[in-house]
């Protein structure tokens, strides 16, 4: 199967700009079922190469191999109450990449 198409996996949901034998590859998004979102690269969809990770106000910018973060460049977390970000290495890891 080749292609632009939406797939369902077990957890997660696969966006991709390109579907190559039934597989995410290249620039796309995964939405997880607990509302997290990946944009970036994938590879046989998964995480793959230069990406990033939103949970609500919270992101990690990093690089990814296969489905693993690998390279943390940047965390942000934005505070709820006065809307200050913090910036800098990783505070909190989600635990699908622990």
């Amino acid at each position: 199967m080749t292609g632009k198409k939406t797939i369902t996996l077990k957890n997660r949901e696969v966006d991709t700009g390109k579907l190559v034998n039934g597989n995410s590859n290249g620039y796309g998004k995964i939405v997880f079922n607990d509302g997290s979102k990946y944009i970036g690269h994938l590879k046989n969809s998964k995480e793959h190469g230069k990406g990033k990770y939103i949970l609500g106000k919270n992101k990690i910018i990093g690089i990814w191999f296969d489905g693993i973060l690998m390279v943390r460049f940047v965390y942000i977390s934005k505070n709820n109450n006065n809307g200050n970000e913090y910036i800098g290495g990783s505070k909190v890891i989600p635990e699908r990449y622990k």
